[in-house]
């Protein structure tokens, strides 16, 4: 057992997160322990680090320290443990405090019914997984309603199955045990029939078989069959699952979006799935509880033929089923785990797109019949003028007019940039704008697709009403779509992520443990990129580290009735924000002396160093004789960079009496960042603008194409390629990591009917 050890709580680490406090009383009726380990052993067993470590994460998560705050400002704590990590972590200890709570539920229970033995309780000890747990409850679970074996028994037939297992002498006939006044008894065949109902039920809850059985299922394939049930042949949409009609497979070699699919087919009533063992499996298991239960007494016929009954009906009844519903929950944890690391990945990559800043944005929401709305927004995302143009009109005077109505607008507002929404009708208009481009000789003009999932959803939410009360809904989205180009993060953040189309089948993975992950990764780019205290949106403000919407609101209210903020101090004097929630926030707040109105600001207010760095900041910048106001000037960092070079970290922290993580932070800061810094020019993710288009019938096999990575699967990487359809290009095809936003040049392999399917090669990441 490990030594008792200090709590790790750091003075300044506070704020809520959602890793579970659970109060657990694990001790029974003689207080002793029900479990035998710690949180802090089982975790770092389950994640594979040190118990220190270990412990030392559970003592910051349950001090309400947010991952944003422990990954910038205590990375000496945490090791330098990654925000992936951290959040794998966090929901490992959910799920280990989640089990301590069933054992305690499950050994309450037993206690009750006083079914504790002294074996029993050494088993529950140990107990270390939701299938260790559930494999001790299969033994000890109450039937529900009035069962075979509970039936056979009160007819008497315990002690015959007792005296057959026992096999001290031969069985007597069964029709010594008739008896015709009694239903059960009545026949021979109805009294061996009670017997292998005892049988099957021993079979079932022997603690060695059930073991056997967890170790058969380890090095035994077992295979999943898929097939197109006969009431889907009429489902329209039936054939996006043909790749499953006809499919056998083990289920060892699955693949998550595989599982995913086959689950969603069965559930939409498409497909039908059966499991099936391999022979081995079952004559396995039947030779190992043949000798376990059978190893005394005589050997006979008889005795052999109805025990292997029992076994074939406990098989085919009970053990198959219960091996099915455990691997199942296995599988679907497997898809659920990969399905929603890929999601957080594209949305993190999505969310931190460099966003284009200093050009006003015609934003475009496609349509035939309706028309295409159109919103003209400044550098900073007013709406300047909005419209609706028909290009696609049967009338060519009104398609000229469309023409007319969208150069006046371009001309007008002196903007050469244009968002395009690529729902329906995106493509034709993507022609349309090719063309005026080409004919109004439009040469400074360009023109980005941006996505516009979810911007249909955002037009009609409470977010947009109170922003625009009465702006129609479809101009609203095209306001979106612009703001999307001009800042995609403060746009983004008024979506709910699961409606930003980035994942894989993300309405089938577990929604509580895919929203959790989501909202964490939505905090984690807001508070890296930081915010502007003074011009932040509600929005953007409630997901910063330490923050909730009711707070971000009480801060948005103080400023509205005491004025903008001049220093990050003045935030404490905001209700709701106490010492621990400002610790956790500021870092990540912004105050700039161009929106806040005042030029005598503290400069550092305006960086990520975090107000309890400053001192030591202010100690750094005297021993290099420089003015802080200075900050972000070339000579500056040059100067810097020097005496970085010359004094080594550990000396620095030594000679400062400061971490040296703390030390290197603040000289990275000091050495590489701008006033205003902008921490997503780092990222590859780079709006990619154009100046004419392809077409599919352009398209040919074994040519090559430049696009960029739209979403990334399970399976591969889906390429906007420029035309209405994106590529697929299999995992298999390329070897090097890609993510979102990455340009690609690719090779076609094949195009599907009407270019339903496009197949790519990768060639090279661009």
């Amino acid at each position: 057992m490990a030594t008792k050890r200090k709590r790790i709580v750091d003075e300044n680490s506070t704020i809520a997160t959602k890793t579970k406090k659970v109060k657990i009383n694990l001790e029974n009726q003689n207080n002793e322990p029900v479990i035998a380990w710690k949180d802090y052993e089982l975790l770092a067993d389950k994640e594979q680090i040190d118990v220190d470590l270990s412990q030392t994460l559970i003592d910051l998560l349950d001090n309400d320290n947010t991952i944003p705050f422990l990954c910038r400002y205590r990375k000496h704590l945490i090791r330098n443990t990654t925000p992936e990590k951290l959040r794998d972590i966090q929901s490992t200890l959910n799920s280990v405090r989640d089990l301590k709570c069933k054992v305690e539920n499950f050994y309450k229970t037993l206690e009750k019914k006083q079914e504790i033995s002294e074996e029993l309780k050494s088993d529950i000890k140990e107990i270390k997984s939701f299938e260790e747990l559930e494999f001790i409850k299969s033994l000890h679970k109450s039937e529900g309603k009035r069962t075979l074996f509970e039936r056979a028994n009160e007819l008497g037939l315990g002690s015959v199955a007792t005296e057959f297992l026992a096999g001290s002498k031969k069985l007597k006939p069964f029709e010594s045990y008739v008896n015709k006044q009694t239903e059960g008894l009545q026949s021979p065949s109805e009294i061996e029939k009670g017997v292998k109902d005892i049988l099957v039920h021993m079979i079932f809850k022997n603690k060695l078989v059930i073991e056997e059985i967890r170790r058969l299922k380890e090095i035994h394939t077992i295979r999943v069959e898929s097939k197109q049930t006969k009431a889907s042949k009429e489902d329209k949409n039936a054939y996006k699952f043909e790749t499953y009609f006809d499919l056998s497979m083990a289920t060892s070699n699955l693949k998550p979006h595989q599982i995913l699919a086959l689950f969603r087919g069965e559930s939409l009533k498409i497909l039908k799935l059966s499991f099936t063992f391999n022979d081995y499996f079952q004559k396995n298991l039947n030779k190992f509880a043949k000798d376990e239960l059978l190893k005394r007494g005589a050997d006979y016929e008889m005795r052999s033929k109805i025990f292997d009954d029992a076994f074939k009906e406990a098989f085919s009844k009970r053990i198959s089923p219960f091996v099915v519903r455990q691997l199942r929950t296995e599988l679907q944890n497997l898809a659920d785990k990969a399905a929603i690391s890929s999601f957080a990945d594209n949305l993190k990559n999505l969310l931190l797109v460099v966003p284009v800043k200093g050009r006003k944005i015609l934003g475009v929401d496609p349509g035939f019949k309706n028309g295409c709305k159109l919103a003209l927004i400044s550098e900073f995302g007013e709406v300047i003028e909005t419209d609706t143009i028909y290009p696609h009109a049967s009338s060519r005077d009104k398609a000229n007019e469309a023409a007319r109505n969208l150069v006046d607008i371009l001309k007008r507002n002196s903007c050469t940039l244009i968002a395009l929404g690529n729902g329906t009708a995106c493509r034709e208009t993507e022609t349309f704008l090719d063309k005026i481009i080409k004919d109004f000789k439009l040469n400074n003009v360009e023109y980005c697709i941006v996505s516009e999932q979810g911007a249909s959803i955002y037009s009609c939410s409470d977010i947009a009403k109170k922003e625009f009360p009465k702006m129609d809904t479809n101009v609203v989205s095209a306001v979106s779509i612009a703001r999307r180009l001009l800042d995609p993060l403060s746009e983004l953040v008024k979506i709910e992520p699961k409606h930003l189309g980035v994942g894989m089948y993300q309405h089938d993975v577990d929604e509580k443990r895919l929203s959790s992950t989501l909202d964490s990764i939505v905090s984690e780019c807001v508070s890296y990129v930081g915010v502007d205290i003074n011009c932040a949106s509600l929005s953007l403000l409630k997901f910063i580290a330490g923050l909730t919407e009711k707070k971000a609101l009480c801060i948005l209210e103080h400023k509205k009735k005491n004025g903008l903020f001049k220093s990050r101090d003045e935030l404490l004097k905001v209700k709701t924000i106490g010492e621990k929630t400002y610790t956790q926030m500021i870092g990540f707040i912004r105050i700039d002396k161009s929106t806040c109105g005042d030029e005598k600001i503290n400069i550092l207010d305006s960086t990520s160093i975090h107000p309890e760095s400053y001192k030591l900041t202010e100690k750094i910048l005297k021993d290099c004789k420089l003015k802080a106001d200075d900050l972000g000037r070339k000579n500056f960092k040059a100067e810097i960079k020097k005496y970085s070079e010359k004094n080594s970290i550990e000396d620095l922290a030594k000679k400062f009496k400061e971490d040296i993580e703390r030390v290197k932070t603040v000289l990275d800061v000091l050495t590489n960042e701008d006033l205003n810094y902008d921490y997503r020019n780092e990222t590859n993710f780079q709006p990619d603008f154009k100046k004419g288009l392809q077409k599919l019938s352009d398209l040919q096999t074994n040519q090559s194409v430049n696009g960029i990575v739209r979403n990334i699967v399970d399976f591969g990487a889906f390429i906007d390629i420029g035309v209405q359809q994106d590529g697929l290009l299999h995992k298999s095809k390329y070897k090097i990591p890609l993510k979102l936003g990455d340009k690609v040049e690719c090779k076609i392999l094949s195009i599907g009917e009407n270019g339903k399917r496009i197949s790519l090669d990768f060639v090279k990441k661009l």
